[in-house]
C-alpha cells in the first residue's frame, strides 16, 4: 500500500489509527479556533518577519493540525519545550479554556515578540527557564487520572537533551502522547524522535518526517505509520 493511499486511510485496519488519520490529521473542515490562530500568526509575521512562510514560524496548516491534535486528546495539563514566536503555545491553549501550559523556554526574556503574543494567556502559562524545573512542575501538576501530553518544538536548554530524552521515556511508559516538530530541520530532534520510536513498546506512531506523534496507549495494536499530512 502506497504512502499516499495510507494517508487517506486505505489499508489502515486499526479503528483508532483510521479515525486519527482521517478525522484529525487529515480533517479539512473549519474549527472555531482557526480564526485566532490565523490572527496570532499574522501578528508575528507582520511584526517583522515580512513573509508568511518564514522558516521559524509554524505554517498555518501545521498550526491548525496541532490544534486538532490537542482538541482530540483534550489534555488538562500540557508540557511544551520551546515556543519561538509563541504561536504554538497559543494554539495548544485554544481548544480548552481550562488547559494549563507548562512552558520550558529559557530564551523568552530575549524574545519580546513571543512575550507580547503570550501576554493574554499568561494566567494559564507557567514559564520555566530550564528543563529540570519544567519537568518537575509538570509532573507535580499532572493528576494520576490525566493522560500526559508533551509538545517538543525545540530544545533551547542546550544541556538538557539526555534529561528530556529520559523524561519522554517515562511519558511513553505512562501511556502519554508526544508531539515532536521540526524533525526535518533539527538533527537533535530527529535523533530524539528516533530514540522515542525505538523505546516505545506500546501504542502507535504517526509521522511525515517533519512532525511526529506517538500515542503510547497499550490497548492499541503496535504500529508505525509513515504518511503525508
Amino acid at each position: 500500500m502506497s504512502r499516499h493511499h495510507r494517508s487517506a486511510g486505505f489499508g489502515i485496519h486499526s479503528p483508532f489509527a483510521f479515525n486519527f488519520v482521517c478525522n484529525v490529521l487529515g480533517e479539512r473542515l473549519p474549527y472555531y479556533g482557526y480564526a485566532v490562530i490565523e490572527a496570532t500568526r499574522r501578528v508575528v509575521v507582520e511584526a517583522g518577519m515580512h513573509r508568511l512562510h518564514h522558516a521559524h514560524v509554524i505554517s498555518l496548516s501545521n498550526a491548525k493540525m496541532l490544534f486538532r491534535i490537542v482538541n482530540y486528546f483534550a489534555p488538562r495539563h500540557i508540557l511544551q519545550f520551546g515556543t519561538n514566536h509563541g504561536v504554538t503555545a497559543v494554539t495548544v491553549l485554544l481548544p480548552s479554556s481550562a488547559a494549563q501550559l507548562c512552558l520550558c523556554e529559557p530564551l523568552l526574556g530575549s524574545r519580546p515578540l513571543a512575550s507580547h503574543v503570550l501576554q493574554p494567556y499568561m494566567n494559564r502559562i507557567h514559564v520555566h527557564s530550564d528543563a529540570g524545573s519544567a519537568i518537575a512542575a509538570y509532573c507535580h501538576a499532572l493528576q494520576p487520572d490525566q493522560q500526559p501530553f508533551v509538545l517538543v518544538n525545540e530544545i533551547t536548554d542546550g544541556n538538557a537533551y539526555k534529561a528530556i530524552e529520559q523524561f519522554l521515556y517515562t511519558i511513553l511508559d505512562d501511556k502519554g502522547v508526544i508531539v515532536m516538530r521540526n524533525l526535518n530541520k533539527d538533527k537533535q530532534l530527529k535523533q530524539l524522535w528516533a530514540s522515542c520510536e525505538r523505546y516505545v513498546h506500546a501504542g502507535q506512531s504517526f509521522t511525515n518526517e517533519k512532525i511526529g506523534i506517538i500515542v503510547a496507549t497499550p490497548k492499541l495494536q503496535p504500529e508505525r505509520f509513515n504518511l503525508w499530512f
